[in-house]
């Protein structure tokens, strides 16, 4: 169930599902992936995972559109304010059609409160050094 398109495929009552049983099963710290096109069911998801002790939420950028680096800044700074808690980035440039770049990491860690890190999910290692 990691891919985009795996995820996508359940329905948000599914999501919510998996988001409250999967706390039960395991003491260790869980991120639950919140990532939709539709913000108010990503902020529904997130909601969900506070409510049963996760520790931080995922979410991948807009996908199907591909976003510049200001967009993509945009975006993250409204969520920030409007996620409830911790949060990660998830790069998937092969899927979402735009790249999470170093300089937009910095500039989410220097602003953003709750962003805590970066899933970096490329075909290639210097993204990775890069980002390090």
């Amino acid at each position: 169930m990691g891919s985009i398109g795996e995820f996508a495929l359940l329905t948000q009552q599914e999501r919510l599902l998996l988001i409250r049983e999967a706390r039960q099963l395991t003491s260790l710290p869980l991120i639950a992936k919140i990532s939709s096109c539709c913000v108010p069911d990503m902020l529904e998801l997130a909601a969900a995972a506070w409510r049963s002790g996760f520790d931080a939420v995922m979410v991948l950028p807009p996908y199907y559109y591909g976003q510049t680096p200001q967009l993509l800044l945009s975006y993250f700074r409204a969520l920030d304010t409007q996620i409830g808690g911790n949060w990660f980035a998830c790069n998937f440039p092969a899927r979402t059609g735009c790249d999470l770049t170093p300089a937009l990491i910095i500039e989410l860690a220097a602003e953003l409160p709750h962003f805590i890190g970066i899933k970096d999910t490329v075909d290639c290692l210097s993204h990775n050094r890069a980002l390090i």
